[in-house]
């Protein structure tokens, strides 16, 4: 049993990632967020705003924030692939420290697995927000 230690390491920093992504995805957003409304009301209006000086030859200024908003969302959605990484890493070196190949392979998978899930959920999150913004959009133009 002593000789698991790197790969059983990796295990256990793998599974609080992905827990903590599993966490942050249906139990979040833990900060305060704008209401759907206010989101799509602002980019609806930006992307008029941005229409309009386009078609007056009017140069288009980025509306991006120029501060950085650090928030718990921010920090949960940073720490996850830095720990998943960390498995990924322990799961490699307990291979190469010639550890049984069954844990360093458990901790490279569920380290990849933290990660993959977030980027899967962002992405889904993402396509699903496009629709709904496709869909008002084109309410707004065809009444």
């Amino acid at each position: 049993m002593s000789e698991v230690k790197l790969g059983l390491v990796g295990i256990v920093l793998g599974s609080i990632a992905l827990l903590i992504a599993l966490i942050a995805f249906w139990g979040g957003p833990f900060a305060e967020q704008p209401t759907l409304e206010e989101a799509l009301a602002e980019k609806v209006l930006s992307l008029q705003d941005a229409a309009i000086k386009a078609l007056n030859g009017e140069p288009i200024e980025d509306s991006y924030p120029t501060t950085s908003k650090w928030n718990v969302d921010k920090v949960i959605d940073i720490s996850i692939p830095i720990v998943a990484v960390i498995a990924i890493l322990m799961g490699v070196f307990s291979f190469v420290f010639k550890e049984p190949i069954r844990v360093s392979a458990c901790a490279m998978a569920i380290g990849f697995s933290a990660i993959a899930f977030q980027f899967i959920a962002m992405y889904a999150m993402a396509l699903l927000f496009v629709f709904l913004l496709v869909a008002i959009i084109g309410a707004i133009f065809s009444s």
